[in-house]
C-alpha cells in the first residue's frame, strides 16, 4: 500500500472519519431509558391547598409538595435541582465541578433517560410551563422568567413547538375553574 492507503480505510477512529463525535440517538442506543422526564420532573411549587371536612364544615389546608423520585447519581440529582431553581444552561452547571464537561452530561442524561441534557432540559422547561400557566394567574412574562424560559419570545416559541397554540390559548385551554391558587 502506498502514502495515501490510510484515507481510505475505514478502521479509523471516528475522529478522524467525522472530525466530530457523532450525537448519540436513541434509536442506535440499543437499551431502554431508565427514567422519563415526567418521571424526574419536580412541581415548582412548594405548598398544595387540600379540602378537608369534619362533616358539618368544609376548609382548606396547605400540605407541602412531595418530592420527586431521585435517580441516585449525585450529579444528576443536582442537575435536577439546578433547573427546578429555574436554571437551564448545561455549561454553567458544569463550572460548578472542575473537569465536568457539557459532553459529560449530555452523556449521563444520554444514559439515564434517552435524551441529550439540551433536549431534557427543554422538556423539563415546558412541563413547568405548562403547570404555572394552568395554576397561577401571573403575568406571562414573570411565567417565561419563573419557568427558566427566559423571554415572552422564548415562551412564545416553545408554547408553539410543546401545543401548537399562543401561551394565552394554552391558558384558557388547560385553566379549570378552582385551579388558580391551588399551589403557592
Amino acid at each position: 500500500m502506498g502514502g495515501n492507503a490510510w484515507k481510505t480505510r475505514n478502521d479509523r477512529t471516528w475522529y478522524d472519519k467525522y472530525r466530530r463525535r457523532p450525537k448519540p440517538q436513541i434509536r442506535k442506543a440499543g437499551f431502554k431509558a431508565q427514567w422519563t422526564v415526567e418521571q424526574l420532573w419536580r412541581n415548582p411549587f412548594k405548598e398544595e391547598r387540600r379540602y378537608k371536612t369534619d362533616g358539618e364544615r368544609v376548609w382548606w389546608e396547605w400540605i407541602a409538595v412531595s418530592p420527586p423520585a431521585g435517580t441516585g447519581v449525585k450529579i444528576f440529582d443536582e442537575w435536577l435541582q439546578y433547573l427546578s431553581e429555574g436554571n437551564y444552561e448545561a455549561w454553567t452547571f458544569c463550572c460548578r465541578y472542575p473537569g465536568l464537561r457539557s459532553d459529560d452530561l449530555d452523556s449521563l442524561s444520554f444514559v439515564l433517560t434517552g435524551m441529550r441534557a439540551v433536549d431534557f432540559s427543554a422538556k423539563y422547561r415546558a412541563m413547568t410551563v405548562d403547570v404555572m400557566l394552568r395554576y397561577t394567574d401571573l403575568p406571562l412574562k414573570e411565567v417565561a422568567r419563573r419557568s427558566g424560559i427566559g423571554t415572552m419570545n422564548n415562551l412564545y416559541l416553545t408554547c408553539k413547538r410543546e401545543w401548537g397554540v399562543a401561551p394565552t390559548e394554552r391558558r384558557k385551554a388547560i385553566q379549570k375553574q378552582g385551579d388558580a391558587g391551588r399551589y403557592r
